[in-house]
């Protein structure tokens, strides 16, 4: 008895000390007697939508200099994003999109429920951004004029597309380099889609590759994504919290490549844009909402 009592307070102080020399942001874990980064993006489920909570932190936006001749190229900036956000696990899928919209736009409508909704035009995202906020009880954030002239109310608490630089905070997910070192396992490309045509076997479901270190699936691939940024000037200084404001007729950025992009076109830094009434067979969004006071 005295020697099994010695032995668990010895093994408790050892634990404490242990414990004690964990770098800052990691805890001590006691099945595998290892410190442990502590996971502060949490996966909830959000009134149908399932989200990832984004904690603050800082980041490397853009493309390394070598690549300065590529198409979509913007020079490498460091970034901070001080406000924590929630952002949809997965693209928001056909089924939801008929749910709160009552139609379906997708090209692709025979691959399923499931799958991502493309042939979206901005508008048409942050209107439903707009739906989805008020079935829910949320705040709208977007006013929407005649003119198709789009004001963001940052006090909303509802749903909203995210940031150019949210997006691309938690697409890298912490990594630094321009592409995920498990790009296949994670990405649908045009070398893994089965085909270069719009046919309803290249798009994919959701949550059908491997998520990444945030527990966030199809960031790259599939189907690219709208963000609320325009394609204004590429920022060129460090920047905190970065929004471009929105501005009547200009285009719309939207990243992550698709099902018919090359491999070598898909990245974390990619950067499209198109007028907001512009919709394709290959773009789609996913939604954000804010935690806390802009």
């Amino acid at each position: 008895m005295v020697r099994a009592l010695s032995f668990f307070l010895v093994f408790s102080y050892t634990a404490v000390a242990q414990a004690s020399k964990c770098p800052l942001g990691s805890r001590w874990d006691k099945k595998t007697l290892r410190c442990r980064k502590k996971n502060t993006n949490r996966r909830v489920r959000r009134e149908g939508v399932e989200m990832v909570k984004v904690s603050p932190g800082d980041f490397t936006m853009g493309w390394p200099a070598k690549n300065h001749k590529n198409r979509g190229y913007f020079p490498k900036v460091k970034v901070k994003i001080t406000k924590a956000y929630y952002i949809s696990v997965h693209e928001i899928t056909q089924k939801l999109y008929k749910k709160i919209m009552g139609s379906n736009p997708s090209f692709n409508q025979t691959c399923g429920d499931k799958c991502p909704v493309e042939n979206v035009t901005f508008i048409d995202a942050v209107k439903f951004c707009n739906k989805l906020s008020k079935k829910y009880k949320f705040s709208e954030c977007y006013a929407i004029s005649k003119s198709l002239e789009v004001k963001w109310n940052r006090k909303c608490t509802g749903y909203r597309l995210p940031t150019e630089a949210e997006w691309e905070f938690a697409a890298r997910a912490g990594d630094t380099s321009l592409k995920s070192a498990n790009f296949s396992q994670q990405v649908w490309s045009a070398s893994n889609s089965g085909t270069h045509q719009y046919r309803s076997e290249a798009l994919k479901t959701v949550k059908s590759k491997l998520p990444n270190a945030w527990g966030i699936y199809d960031m790259l691939g599939n189907v690219f994504e709208w963000t609320v940024s325009i394609n204004g000037q590429s920022f060129l200084t460090p920047q905190t919290d970065p929004v471009h404001l929105l501005k009547p007729g200009s285009e719309r950025i939207f990243r992550g490549g698709s099902y018919l992009s090359s491999p070598y076109s898909i990245n974390y830094s990619y950067r499209s844009s198109a007028l907001p009434g512009h919709k394709y067979g290959t773009i789609g969004f996913r939604v954000a909402r804010s935690i806390g006071k802009w």
